[in-house]
């Protein structure tokens, strides 16, 4: 199949499930910190609403979104047909039925007003125009609705790895706050994910940016990997788990990722 728009391949989606397969700390960390925050700031939900899902990729999100919120409309949407076909026919097989559309963002299909929450988690950073995502996110949320979005943290430690796994960016938190309040959304809450990590993070990314320059592939790269299988034990489970306690009290003021919900007027 050809590139998606703005160079997505399925090579990297299936990396990413390869690494992840829902089960690393940091995602599994990053849905329940999405979950969360969708619960706590959209009072609509338990009317039934509808909730979409903007780069659902293989639908880990998509049962717990089912499963959390069980009289929701939840509906996926990715760029990656094949992606789609795969989990299409395994959510079949499973017996669950949820809605799957294939389009870009940038050029969004679906009526204004449409959704009472939508989530996009990890995706703005991989889409050029992500000022035209943004005014579309706007547009097709309903008034009142909310926008939970997750994006990289940093601009300063962007690299060769990000620029292979097609990241047009890392964001400060002025740059994305900025944006989403152009696009005409409003701040409702704020945070990071990884903040107790966040210094030995900042140390990898700096070593790897120097050791490696634009080598080989990071799918193919044992430095790759062994960060990665470092990164995904009990230890980090554990620092994940209290780092989303405790921000239920307080709001941190760095970390790996930038978290966040914003409201539609």
């Amino acid at each position: 199949m050809p590139n998606a728009p703005d160079g997505w391949q399925d090579d990297l989606t299936d990396f990413h499930e390869e690494i992840s397969n829902g089960n690393h700390p940091i995602d599994m960390a990053s849905f329940d910190k999405a979950l969360e925050n969708i619960a706590q700031h959209s009072s609509a939900l338990k009317d039934g609403r509808q909730i979409l899902e903007i780069g659902c990729s293989s639908g880990l999100l998509l049962r717990r979104l089912l499963k959390t919120f069980p009289k929701a409309v939840v509906v996926g949407v990715d760029i990656i047909e094949k992606t789609l076909g795969k989990l299409s026919k395994i959510l079949k097989q499973e017996g669950i039925f949820i809605p799957l559309l294939r389009f870009d963002i940038t050029s969004c299909p679906l009526s204004e007003n449409s959704y009472d929450v939508i989530v996009a988690l990890n995706v703005l950073e991989h889409i050029k125009d992500h000022k035209r995502a943004l005014q579309e996110i706007y547009r097709i949320l309903k008034p009142g609705g909310i926008f939970v979005f997750e994006v990289p943290y940093g601009k300063e430690l962007f690299d060769e790895y990000d620029r292979q796994l097609h990241h047009y960016r890392r964001y400060s938190d002025r740059e994305i706050v900025q944006l989403l309040e152009n696009a005409g959304l409003r701040k409702v809450y704020f945070s990071h994910l990884g903040f107790l990590l966040y210094p030995f993070f900042w140390c990898v990314k700096k070593w790897r940016s120097r050791r490696t320059g634009a080598q080989k592939p990071i799918s193919n790269s044992r430095l790759s990997r062994n960060l990665i299988a470092l990164s995904s034990g009990l230890i980090m489970r554990m620092i994940f788990q209290m780092e989303l306690m405790l921000g239920r009290l307080v709001t941190y003021p760095y970390g790996i990722r930038c978290v966040g919900v914003f409201k539609k007027p």
